[in-house]
């Protein structure tokens, strides 16, 4: 993923579109890189894995935006989009 992720231009519906198509290659590029994991650990805990990995991004959230990116490897819209598409797993899952 970019380290840092154009802003969307235009009108609030094609920026709308362009977020959950970016959501979409990115959930597609990371299956591809790690497999189906979250599917593989929901069938496996249910929604105690679901929340963990959402909590964990949460946490990293809240450390970027306390302290900045300072260097680090992903960024604030990296975490946005992981915690975006984590949502949207798990009610896929559900």
């Amino acid at each position: 993923m970019d380290k840092q992720i154009k802003l969307f231009e235009g009108e609030p519906r094609e920026q709308h579109q362009a977020i959950l198509k970016l959501l979409h290659k990115t959930w597609v590029e990371k299956n591809d890189l790690y497999g189906d994991s979250f599917s593989e650990v929901f069938d496996e805990l249910g929604d105690v894995s679901a929340l963990t990995q959402v909590l964990h991004k949460v946490n990293r959230l809240k450390t970027l935006v306390t302290y900045g990116d300072d260097g680090v490897e992903e960024s604030l819209d990296d975490t946005l989009l992981d915690l975006a598409n984590y949502c949207v797993m798990w009610l896929m899952e559900r």
